[in-house]
């Protein structure tokens, strides 16, 4: 029987961190979502100094 301290414990919000796969899956998601950012941005620039105009 688990005491209501582990029970605590296991419901966290960092409770799927504990499992290697998890937060390998976490990392790779932050890496791709900073880098879809980091396009986006660049495109935006590109299309300014592109046309000199900003609108």
């Amino acid at each position: 029987m688990t005491g209501a301290g582990e029970d605590n414990k296991s419901r966290g919000m960092r409770a799927p961190f504990r499992h290697r796969g998890f937060r390998r899956l976490a990392l790779g998601l932050t890496i791709s979502q900073t880098g879809d950012w980091l396009y986006n941005v660049a495109l935006i620039v590109l299309v300014i100094r592109a046309t000199h105009s900003a609108t």
